[in-house]
């Protein structure tokens, strides 16, 4: 007997077999109406550009994001942008040192070409990449800038701990108040330091620090953490030591470092400081005089730092570890240059000093009883080059020396380098300021001017007879 299909409900057939009918239970799902599938490249953006193709950039725009971490329980972002790309079964998180998002999604794009024409290791090893991402810290930073050739030691330990001190306040990491706060609390709050990210930092951030402290000041308060800290000065000290360790010359050399494209903070602009000129106060002649009669025969070496710094114009630090060889008798000079013991304090500080017959002649005796290559003697070495801290060879004769000028007039709170601003006026006066700046192996006649000029003759113009005249300065 063939059956017949009489219902079909609900899911449920109903055959009919003659005299009977029989439901059979089918457990398939309702026919869902078919969609019309979507084409893995077919949202596109206003130009036309599909966002899910990695060859456009559209793409790499929504691939790349910045970095976030965690301060004092609040979550930041770094301002660079970074990519993970992954490919042939292996990924790596690669920096883009770009905080323009356009200029990053093009960077990404373009080493994800390189990833695929040439694989994972030729592209690592052009984009210099040693680690997966990983930031670089300013104690990674500041590591490898004690350790480059060309700075002298005790100069880049005081960057360091300038930078230390700004970076703390910039990233509102607080310390202990007090200069003389326990060793261990200020490692610890150094270590803490060192471990703040380059990218985490913001120019907002910097410039935000720089107004809180002019603010401060004005208002004749302390600004920073330090409580003795009161003049602009000081926190343009710590921005010229900032300015100087991330200064384009000094990043070209650590290219190997994963750095930021754009330094935070680099373009950082100095407080306006109160005019540091020098205002004299200082009879040259009087002293020479005086200091022939008094201090040539009994305190010879006390006498040659007076020389060496005021008739010679040196820095007390280049006076200290001047060598004999530095001398040209025959010229009546002294080649300033670098040593094994001194590095100069910039390219400019080197030059040739030239001075008198007469101190010529003294020098000369000097010379020819000599112990050693120093021109001052003393029995301490030349640590210079090998420690962090202010260090004299001839500590004693310097100190002799200021406390014989403190007693002949000179109340300045550096009365040694004081004869050199003094040395630096009497030769404006003679031949110019541009002379004089070049006596004083300055890197500009700004710096000449604005701290180591005092005016001899006052330049006034008088009445004589209905005209106008100019005294010549010769009374």
């Amino acid at each position: 007997m063939a059956a017949k299909i009489e219902k079909v409900q609900n899911n449920l057939i109903q055959v009919n077999f003659g005299d009977s009918s029989t439901e059979l239970v089918q457990n398939f799902p309702p026919k869902k109406p078919r969609k019309r599938q979507k084409l893995k490249n077919s949202t596109t953006n206003g130009n036309g550009e599909t966002t899910k193709s990695k060859s456009t950039l559209a793409y790499w725009k929504s691939a790349i994001r910045q970095r976030t971490y965690r301060h004092k329980g609040e979550l930041r972002r770094c301002a660079d942008y970074s990519v993970r790309i992954a490919h042939d079964g292996e990924q790596h998180d690669i920096p883009l040192k770009i905080s323009d998002r356009e200029k990053a999604a093009a960077k990404a794009k373009s080493i994800w070409e390189s990833v695929v024409a040439n694989g994972w290791e030729r592209t690592l090893l052009g984009l210099g990449v040693k680690s997966k991402g990983d930031a670089l810290t300013f104690g990674d930073y500041l590591a490898e800038f004690l350790k480059m050739p060309g700075v002298a030691l005790m100069t880049a330990e005081e960057y360091r701990k300038k930078v230390i001190t700004l970076v703390a306040e910039v990233a509102e990491i607080k310390r202990s108040p007090s200069v003389k706060a326990p060793r261990k609390e200020l490692e610890k709050w150094r270590r803490k330091v060192e471990k703040v990210r380059i990218c985490s930092l913001s120019d907002r951030q910097f410039t935000k620090w720089r107004e809180s402290c002019r603010l401060a000041l004005e208002r004749g308060e302390v600004c920073g953490q330090i409580k003795r800290r009161r003049s602009a000065s000081t926190i343009n000290g710590l921005i010229r030591a900032y300015k100087a360790v991330f200064r384009a010359e000094q990043i070209e050399k650590f290219a190997y470092l994963d750095l930021p494209e754009k330094i935070p903070g680099a373009s950082l602009r100095l407080l306006r400081e109160p005019s540091y000129r020098y205002k004299g106060g200082i009879d040259a002649q009087a002293l020479l005089d005086k200091a022939d009669s008094e201090l040539r025969e009994t305190n010879v070496e006390a006498y040659k730092v007076l020389l060496l710094t005021l008739v010679c114009g040196l820095r007390r630090t280049e006076a200290d570890l001047l060598l004999w060889s530095s001398f040209d008798f025959s010229q009546s000079c002294i080649h300033v240059t670098a040593t094994e013991y001194y590095q100069l304090k910039s390219k400019s500080s080197e030059g040739v000093t030239y001075f008198s017959e007469e101190v010529c002649r003294f020098f000369q005796e000097c010379f020819a009883g000599r112990s050693g290559e120093f021109v001052l003697e003393s029995k301490r070495p030349p640590l210079r080059h090998k420690v962090t801290y202010q260090y004299h060879r001839a500590e004693k004769a310097q100190e002799e020396l200021i406390a014989w000028l403190r007693a002949n007039g000179v109340k300045s709170r550096k009365p040694i380098h004081s004869l050199r601003k003094e040395f630096g006026s009497l030769i404006n006066e003679a031949y110019g300021i541009h002379t004089a700046s070049s006596a004083l192996r300055h890197s500009t006649v700004t710096v000449t001017e604005s701290h180591y000029i005092c005016r001899k003759v006052k330049p006034v113009v008088g009445l004589g007879r209905n005209r106008l005249s100019v005294p010549d300065g010769s009374g």
